[in-house]
This record gives structure tokens, sequence and C-alpha cells, in this order.
């Protein structure tokens, strides 16, 4: 068991092992995992460790004046943490744990390794360090959380040249074309789509005209002159073998198969 008597931040590195923490009448309170890290402020509690028999954990520890001073160096960005810390109000400054980089590593490395020499010189060494990790946790939340939302972004870009691919398939726009409509990058375009959606554009599309296919054929009136016409080919032997491409085998023959069932 661990008792707190005062209002602490911690920079915690959880670098092997896991340790489960509870609070003094065996609420579960936080759980450090292998391999990962995150920053936060708690009050004053009892608290009760599970550890493995092997482990390893990195530590900070500041004051709430302390912590203040690291955050006001961010010139105001995190002003609402510093109040819940003069309001002695838990937080996590991360939303979930994170995983610790090389360069994490390398600084925690440096600060274990620093034999102490001159007191004030240490001190400002230790203050520096510090600095760094926290500003290496900030960014990587920062670049974290930016890829969610470009995420969410893009994906809905995807889908708006998925629509308008769709609702042009007869004549669509070209990759440059769309990736304008779109607002985004030929080369982003091709990769992202093809990431949600299985296929390349061009093969999206492709598939896309050839469903259109199969259910004009289901109209023995129309020939296959008119259906080719209709998806935009400009005669019937491109479109058979767009056809034959994807279903592998001629249009005449999979409307045979059509009729004999």
């Amino acid at each position: 068991m661990s008792k707190q008597d005062s209002d602490l931040a911690i920079l915690s590195f959880q670098l092997g092992g896991e340790i489960n923490v509870c609070d003094n009448n065996y609420k579960p309170y936080r759980l450090f995992i292998d391999e990962v890290h995150s920053t936060f402020f708690t009050n004053k509690r009892e608290l009760i460790f599970q550890v493995p028999p092997v482990f390893e954990n990195f530590r900070i520890y500041l004051s709430p004046s302390k912590f203040i001073d690291l955050l006001a160096k961010y010139h105001g960005r995190f002003s609402d943490y510093a109040d819940k810390v003069n309001r002695s109000e838990y937080f996590n400054m991360f939303s979930s744990d994170l995983p610790i980089t090389p360069q994490m590593k390398t600084i925690i490395r440096e600060i274990l390794s620093h034999k102490i020499h001159d007191t004030i010189l240490s001190m400002v060494y230790y203050e520096t360090k510090i600095c760094e990790l926290f500003g290496c946790q900030l960014e990587q939340a920062a670049s974290a959380t930016q890829s969610i939302v470009n995420s969410s972004v893009d994906k809905a870009k995807w889908k708006e040249a998925k629509l308008i691919l769709e609702q042009n398939y007869m004549y669509p726009p070209s990759l440059s074309q769309l990736a304008k409509l779109i607002g985004t990058n030929e080369n982003k375009l091709k990769s992202g789509f093809k990431q949600q959606f299985g296929h390349s554009v061009y093969n999206n599309l492709l598939h896309y005209r050839m469903a259109q296919a199969v259910k004009l054929m289901h109209n023995d009136k129309i020939s296959l002159e008119e259906i080719a016409h209709q998806l935009g080919y400009v005669d019937s032997a491109h479109f058979s073998r767009a056809f034959k491409k994807v279903y592998d085998m001629p249009p005449g023959k999979s409307r045979e198969l059509q009729y004999s069932t």
C-alpha cells in the first residue's frame, strides 16, 4: 500500500510489466500497461499496487507549483489544466495511454545516467530533460489527435469520391479532376480510396459499371450495343473486354446463362 499525502503531477513511463492500482477500498484506479506512458495529476489518496515480480516503471513527480510552471511554458495552451491543478482536481492529460517512443527512452536513459557533480547545474539539467520529455509526450498526443481528425475527414472524402463516380459512371472525371472535386491530391486519393474500399478508384468504377450492366442485361429488349452505349463505352468490344475482366466471361455468355436459369 502507498499513501499519498499531497497533490502530485506524475509523468509515468511503464517500460516493462504491468501494474494494477486500486484505491484503498479496492476500486480500480489505474492500469499501467507495458511500453506506454501517461501524465496525470492526482490528489491525496491511499493506493494498493499489484505488481509482477519483475517490472520497470520510470516516474517523474512534480509538485503542483512545478507542474503549473511546466504548463506555463506553452503560453496558455494548457491553462485549463493549470486551473484543475489549483482546484486539486484529478485529470489525465491524454485521452488514452500512448506508446513510449525511442526518443523518450533515450531521454530517460540520459536522466538515469546523469552523474551529479554540481547541484545547481544538475538541477538545471534535470529541469531541461523533464521539459524535453514532457514536450515529446505533448507532441505525440497532438499528432495522435490530428491523425484521428484527419482520418475522419479523409474517410468522408473517399465516400464523396465514390458517390461522384457512381453518379457519373457513364462519363466519370479523371483522377486529377476527382481529386480537385473533393479537395485533395491525386496520390492521396489513390492510396486512401483503396485502403477504405479495397479497390483502386478505377476498379471500383469498373465493378460499379459492370453491376449496372448485369441489371440492364435482365431486359432482353436491350441489345449489348445499347448497354455498352448506356454505360459510356464507345463500342460493344470495349464493353465486352471490361465485362470479361470482372466476370471472367463475355456479356453474351452471361446473358445466355441468365435466360437458361
